[in-house]
């Protein structure tokens, strides 16, 4: 038990920064500590961990004791119903980031197991605190509308290197989500970043903290159209059960699911995220000074309290094979979560577990990926007719319309009818790209794709639940640079036979530059005269999949306007002239940038009488309207009172939304960017 009052909302947990062993690539277990931000907001004071939090469910921990005489074996189990789903880049089923399904039933074994603390498995313990949680998890037999599922749901969602939090979390998540009143969503990804000033933070998986809005002492939302976990590919299933998978050392046993699983319900690290006098407010694990590597024994961080720490709890970060235990006082934790907090309360009565139905002739349309051309404006959309009838499926026809969204209204600017034919059997698919797949230039905005199924085998479909697809998706300009050369500026890590990168013209059809063979430690810099109006591809490539930062030496990438020398750090180069840097990336990273003259820059100006922020004071969102005569500001960046960053990205629509109900009440600046021009304007949080 540790004492403190921190907490944050909507916490992203489980930052896993590479720590790795120097032999043949064999990489100790990372630590599952929570990310901490630079510039990041003040943890909200009703968030878990927080006192206003601590004081709430305190109450409800009292309630849930007074109402079972011992914390074991004094209630009917609770079944949770999860949906799994897979967002892939086109790798067959079984490769890659596309797991099979047997290695993802493997991961809801290891749940199981862990949660029920079964005999005989690698969950069980004969710790005197250990509990029995008496929570199991099913993959759901159906879905939101009724029908027959497996449970696992995939997408092609066309990214090879992974996805930024920030794009997991406004893109991925809400175009992909199942009722998270009735389920339980995680998502299973490629790799998964974290933006935090220049670099791409790679992290093992987040998970969003069970929200109490409503309910007596607590002010604070997670969005439900965000609300589950995300896991990377790599950590997701057992080598138990399912061995023929490139798992990440330490992380074999399926145990980063069970960690974020707590997190899901309402439980802390062991270490309170603080040190000694912090609090996981869990009486029975004691104090912990930081999170645990490897399989240590006899640790005790905090001398001056009793107990050592608990390497084996599910909410340290020792390695999978170390951990089995949660306690009485973390089960009572999760299980009064269960009975209070919004979201989580109707899990156990969800009908998901229970089989669905299926037609004879039934057809699905399911919008895979819109893929957006940056330096032309245009986009690509894919989709997938899906066999959800016993019946082969021949012939569909699907109705498509896109629409550009605005506060305003939406208006449509494209719509038509495709035939699809082909052969399906039960539970098969087929991508498409239908025939807008190419339009005309799309302005910088937010749109949205609809396909509806009208037929099906030259008749009406059984049933028309499961006939709509709706994806949103954002045009936005590329990264500008006013230049004549370019300079990419690469230092290797201690594994710099592992890193590769290009530079392509906006097709992708030539390579224009290249890295050649790097030895560690090694910088590389390379130029390129560019030409105006152009745009350009860089990426970069690990073929272990762990970026050229940090663990394994300081390795970065620099796109620069200017000969940055052979620079040994990113901060020998002046930040003026860097178009992107990173480094801690995974497997990959890509950067489109868009050469433009001094007398394009100028005209992105912008009146700052004439940009609005609505309402202002505020309680929960702030909208910047731009005229629509005007052009787009490039970016923002919000900022508190006492010049701290708080949130920042691109300006993607006339009329964007801010989301600031996890903001502390106060004063906050809004700067907006266009070329080399900037202007703030100031709002309230009430």
């Amino acid at each position: 038990m540790k004492k403190t009052t921190l907490g944050t909302g909507l916490l992203l947990l489980c930052a896993l920064f590479s720590q790795h062993a120097v032999a043949q690539k064999t990489r100790n277990a990372t630590s599952r500590s929570k990310l901490e931000m630079d510039g990041a907001p003040k943890q909200n004071a009703a968030a878990p961990g927080s006192a206003t939090f601590e004081r709430w469910i305190s109450k409800k921990i009292d309630t849930f004791k007074n109402n079972h005489t011992t914390a074991r074996n004094t209630h009917s189990v609770i079944t949770i119903p999860v949906v799994v789903h897979v967002i892939h880049d086109g790798d067959a089923v079984g490769t890659g980031e596309n797991l099979s399904d047997a290695q993802i039933l493997s991961q809801l074994v290891v749940l199981n197991q862990d949660f029920r603390r079964a005999a005989d498995t690698p969950g069980f313990n004969t710790n005197p605190v250990g509990a029995d949680v008496e929570i199991e998890f099913c993959l759901a037999q159906r879905d939101p509308n009724g029908l027959a599922t497996t449970g696992i749901v995939r997408y092609n969602m066309g990214d090879d290197n992974g996805f930024d939090v920030s794009e997991l979390d406004n893109n991925v998540k809400p175009n992909t989500i199942w009722d998270p009143t009735r389920y339980l969503n995680i998502w299973v990804v490629k790799d998964i970043y974290r933006q935090i000033s220049n670099f791409q933070v790679s992290q093992s998986a987040y998970t969003t903290y069970p929200t109490a809005s409503g309910l007596e002492g607590i002010d604070v939302n997670v969005d439900a159209d965000k609300d589950g976990i995300v896991i990377g590919a790599k950590y997701f299933g057992t080598e138990d059960i399912f061995p023929s998978r490139d798992y990440v050392e330490g992380r074999k046993k399926g145990r980063t699911a069970t960690h974020e699983m707590g997190h899901y319900l309402g439980l802390l690290n062991i270490w309170g995220d603080g040190d000694c006098s912090m609090d996981d407010y869990c009486a029975d694990t004691p104090e912990a000074a930081d999170g645990n590597i490897g399989c240590p024994t006899d640790v005790d961080s905090c001398t001056d309290n009793p107990g050592m720490d608990m390497v084996q709890n599910y909410m340290d970060t020792t390695n999978d094979e170390c951990q089995n235990v949660f306690t009485q006082d973390q089960k009572t934790r999760m299980l009064t979560v269960l009975q209070n907090s919004p979201r989580r309360a109707t899990l156990g009565n969800s009908d998901g577990c229970q089989m669905g139905i299926t037609y004879d002739n039934d057809a699905a349309i399911k919008v895979e990926n819109v893929a957006v051309n940056v330096c032309n404006n245009t986009y690509t959309i894919a989709a997938s007719v899906v066999n959800a009838g016993y019946n082969p499926i021949n012939s569909a026809s699907i109705h498509y319309v896109v629409e550009r969204v605005a506060s305003s209204g939406n208006t449509e600017i494209l719509s038509g009818d495709y035939n699809w034919s082909g052969a399906l059997d039960y539970k098969a698919e087929q991508l498409i790209e239908l025939p807008y797949n190419t339009v005309a230039t799309a302005p910088v905005g937010n749109y949205k794709v609809t396909l509806t199924l009208t037929s099906v085998n030259g008749t009406t479909d059984q049933t028309a639940l499961n006939n709509v697809s709706v994806r949103t998706f954002s045009v936005v300009d590329p990264l500008l640079a006013v230049t004549n050369t370019i300079y990419v500026a690469v230092k290797a890590d201690q594994w710099g036979r592992e890193i590769s990168w290009k530079l392509y013209d906006s097709s992708r059809s030539q390579v224009l530059l290249q890295s050649d063979t790097f030895t560690d430690g090694q910088v590389q810099v390379k130029s390129y005269n560019v030409a105006v109006n152009t745009c350009y591809i860089f990426e970069i490539k690990d073929a272990y999949g762990d970026g050229i930062c940090c663990s394994e030496g300081a390795g970065f990438y620099a796109i620069t306007k200017t000969n940055p020398g052979t620079p040994q750090a990113l901060n020998a180069i002046t930040a003026t002239s860097i178009v992107k840097s990173g480094g801690s990336y995974g497997s990959g990273e890509t950067v489109t940038f868009k050469i433009v003259d001094e007398e394009y820059v100028n005209t992105k100006t912008f009146d700052k009488n004439a940009v609005k922020l609505y309402p202002n004071p505020a309680s929960s969102s702030i909208r910047l309207s731009v005229p629509a005569t005007m052009e787009l500001p490039d970016s923002y960046t919000i900022y508190n009172s006492l010049g701290q960053r708080i949130d920042s990205g691109r300006v993607t629509s006339n009329d964007q939304n801010f989301a600031i109900n996890n903001y502390a009440n106060g004063v906050y600046f809004i700067t907006l960017t266009s070329g080399d021009n900037t202007s703030t304007l100031r709002f309230i949080k009430y």
